[in-house]
């Protein structure tokens, strides 16, 4: 199923480091994703990992399209 998260041991074995930052910029920079964190560590389990390496690699049969993130117009003062 993928539901459950990666555990602590795994976050290290993947990214090599132990402190809960240093593991979000291990993802930041290898695999090109902000990754929430919270007081347990990175947000991310088995699939969502998966999944990013396939796109990182072009291991994916068709890339998603990009969703365009909506322009919030600002009121002036």
């Amino acid at each position: 199923m993928g539901s459950i998260r990666i555990n602590k041991e795994e976050l290290v074995e993947l990214t090599g480091k132990h402190q809960k930052g240093a593991q979000v910029k291990w993802f930041k920079e290898h695999l090109l994703v902000d990754i929430s964190c919270d007081t347990k560590g990175p947000i991310i389990n088995q699939d969502v990992y998966s999944a990013l390496l396939q796109k990182r690699y072009g291991l994916l049969a068709t890339m998603p399209t990009e969703v365009k993130r909506p322009q919030v117009q600002l009121r002036k003062s």
